[in-house]
């Protein structure tokens, strides 16, 4: 009935050492260039920028649950890191800021991973009534290269009123991958 995705590969961006910091970033992002950084177990933070061409073209494929292979300019050996938190301009369509979450293959991290409902519910034309969904993402722990990047919900069998689709109905992730999200809770129904 439900379905997870994997995203086995990751990404690949490059970053540079940034050198302007504090407020001054400002002529950084008129030059084209995003100020991030990269943190996690086993490294101190660094001071980071991206092109913001290319920084925004692997942002919008990575979301927060597709690994993202980082190298930094003029330093061996390559990161494996998530997205953690982007900062958006307040009225603009502008990246300010990214941080990037440094992580080890074998180490299991948590994510919250979007519900996407495929199908038709045959009780909302039955009914007359529309498929609601009540729960939008679910918490998992898994190791990186198994994290899914959507769990995809089939409504299909919402036959009638009564029936729903829980939690506990999601089949079809990686073995490793623990929903930790209350088994009981409601993703959708035909209201």
């Amino acid at each position: 009935m439900c379905q997870g995705r994997k995203q086995m590969e990751a990404l690949a961006l490059k970053l540079q050492r940034r050198e302007v910091l504090g407020k001054k970033v400002s002529v950084l992002r008129r030059s084209g260039f995003t100020p991030v950084h990269l943190f996690g177990r086993g490294i101190a933070s660094l001071a980071l920028q991206s092109r913001t061409r290319e920084l925004i073209l692997v942002l919008a494929r990575a979301g927060q649950n597709v690994p993202i292979s980082v190298t930094v300019e003029g330093q061996e050996g390559e990161h494996l890191a998530f997205v953690r938190e982007v900062q958006w301009h307040a009225y603009r369509d502008e990246v300010l800021h990214v941080d990037f979450l440094r992580v080890e293959l074998t180490q299991r991290i948590r994510s919250e991973i979007p519900i996407v409902l495929m199908g038709d519910a045959p009780a909302a034309r039955a009914f007359n009534g529309s498929a609601v969904q009540h729960l939008r993402t679910i918490a998992v722990e898994a190791l990186p290269l198994e994290m899914p990047q959507r769990v995809e919900v089939d409504i299909s069998g919402l036959d009638d009123l009564e029936k729903a689709i829980r939690v506990k109905d999601i089949a079809g992730l990686h073995s490793s991958v623990v929903i930790l999200s209350d088994p009981d809770a409601m993703i959708a129904r035909v209201e």
